[in-house]
């Protein structure tokens, strides 16, 4: 191991085995092999070609009014697009608007809204309700948190 080696060493004592590794270790990542339209053709092929991918956390960031939520819109409908697909939805600031949902082709019966005061308790609920969807077979889950500015502190 060159380069990070001692660097890396350490943080695996420290926090496991697999909580820091080297990218030149290409044995442990795994391909992309499927994703979720993002509702845009360009941004697809942008972000290489299949959408965000399955199994990985993406976030969208920009300035006010840049279409994150409806970026999040689109991704809702293209989850609902599987038959099992079901979407954790954070909305701290209680501003989604399920008839905006519902003409984006999202279906509302299959999100879970999680409306907790602290980041805390949020990733408390969403911990628990993956857990719950992952049993019932659902799949893909997309889990979207618009936005982590609007929870307390705390």
């Amino acid at each position: 191991m060159k380069g990070l080696g001692p660097v890396i060493a350490e943080m695996q004592k420290k926090f496991g085995s697999t909580s820091v590794v080297s990218m030149a270790d290409e044995a442990l990542y795994s391909r992309v092999t499927s994703g979720i339209s993002t509702g845009s053709i360009e941004m697809d092929i942008a972000i290489g070609k299949l959408g965000l991918p399955r199994g990985r956390v993406s976030d969208i960031t920009g300035l006010e009014s840049s279409g994150k939520s409806t970026a999040a819109g689109e991704l809702i409908a293209s989850t609902h697009k599987y038959p099992k697909g079901a979407v954790i939805l954070g909305d701290p600031e209680r501003a989604y608007d399920v008839g905006r949902i519902k003409s984006m082709g999202g279906d509302p019966e299959r999100i879970l809204v999680l409306q907790n005061d602290t980041l805390d308790e949020y990733f408390n609920a969403h911990e628990a309700a993956l857990r719950k969807l992952i049993n019932r077979k659902y799949a893909p889950i997309t889990s979207i948190c618009d936005s982590i500015a609007g929870f307390q502190a705390g």
